[in-house]
């Protein structure tokens, strides 16, 4: 998916494919180390970094 960095500095809700859920506002789009991986960083509801490649995800929405 093109445009991750889009989602930088927001509050998201996501599902990844393990059927893991999390929310939290994402803090880092790294798209620069090993092509064509993207990997996310979230700050977490318990306020916990949380980082994952964006193959992984299945369901991203933006979270009021």
């Amino acid at each position: 998916m093109e445009g991750w960095n889009k989602w930088m500095g927001k509050k998201v809700y996501l599902v990844l494919n393990d059927d893991r859920k999390y929310s939290g506002k994402i803090v880092d789009v790294d798209d620069t180390s090993a092509k064509p991986l993207i990997w996310i960083t979230i700050i977490d509801k318990f306020e916990r970094r949380v980082t994952f490649v964006t193959s992984e995800i299945v369901t991203i929405k933006e979270d009021e």
